[in-house]
């Protein structure tokens, strides 16, 4: 019951086959088939998914168990748009959403504390972002990519990161002078990662972003570099080809070609 959600132009709800979408037509069926199959659908414990919705997308938290034992916890925000609805991933888990109409602000709940999701004056997140494969007709290699992403720092984004950085400084002097639990015995078992603390990132001064080029399923290559052409790596040939994204700058494009000279002429993916 947690997961219907009132989107505006639908009701959603989570079933076992996906999420389910009846417009105010009256037309019902499943519009996650071109994002999840069964069995990943599946994995997110659909029963269970806590969800509200932000500019009209879905936005659901899971809590789940892969198979091999591994905890699966995150969030998906998903945009229905027919065969171009795409998914977005948060490491956020909530155990429950309110979407504030009158303000327009999605709001969760987690370890017993309310936090607005994407607030306008928080500073920028860490997202992840996998587009679905696509197929050449043949075998090819695909040598070059440019990456455009705006990576600028508003005044907004710069107070929101220094505020964000005062607070961990204070929290972290706090640990310090107190313990870091790294004396013999005196933290749990797998409280940290290993070689990790309890100490509070400090939130970076600049956004960053990396993508990831996966061809025949193998990683090929991770680019960096924003606005400009970057060759890709030769001697290999690939029909289903696949990007992923990391970081903190939101993304306008990625065009990929077999050469500089096709992304030159437009003659790119």
């Amino acid at each position: 019951a947690r997961g219907v959600v009132d989107l505006g132009f639908a009701i959603v709800y989570p079933s076992h086959e996906g999420l389910v979408a009846v417009s105010a037509a009256g037309q019902v069926g499943v519009v996650t088939n071109t994002l999840f199959g069964r069995e990943a659908w599946q994995a997110l414990n659909p029963a269970m998914l806590a969800a509200g919705q932000l500019s009209g997308r879905y936005v659901a938290s899971y809590n789940s168990v892969a198979p091999d034992g591994a905890p699966l916890r995150g969030t998906v925000i998903i945009q229905l748009d027919g065969q171009n609805s795409f998914l977005v991933r948060s490491d956020i888990v909530a155990e429950a959403f309110f979407y504030d109409i009158a303000e327009g602000g999605l709001y969760f709940l987690a370890g017993g504390t309310i936090r607005r999701f994407d607030p306008p004056s928080g500073e920028p997140v860490n997202l992840y972002w996998r587009s679905r494969p696509w197929h050449l007709t043949g075998a090819d290699n695909l040598g070059a990519i440019l990456v455009d992403a705006d990576d600028a720092l508003s005044l907004d984004d710069i107070r929101s990161i220094e505020a964000a950085r005062e607070a961990a400084q204070a929290s972290n002097a706090g640990l310090l002078a107190v313990s870091l639990g790294s004396e013999l015995n005196g933290t749990p078992v797998n409280r940290h990662p290993f070689a990790g603390d309890g100490l509070v990132r400090l939130p970076s001064r600049a956004k960053t972003t990396t993508v990831n080029v996966i061809a025949d399923g193998n990683l090929e290559a991770s680019v960096h570099g924003i606005g400009r052409m970057q060759r890709l790596p030769a001697g290999f040939r690939a029909r289903r080809w696949e990007v992923e994204v990391f970081g903190t700058a939101r993304i306008e494009q990625i065009v990929m070609g077999r050469s500089a000279a096709d992304l030159r002429a437009g003659v790119a993916t």
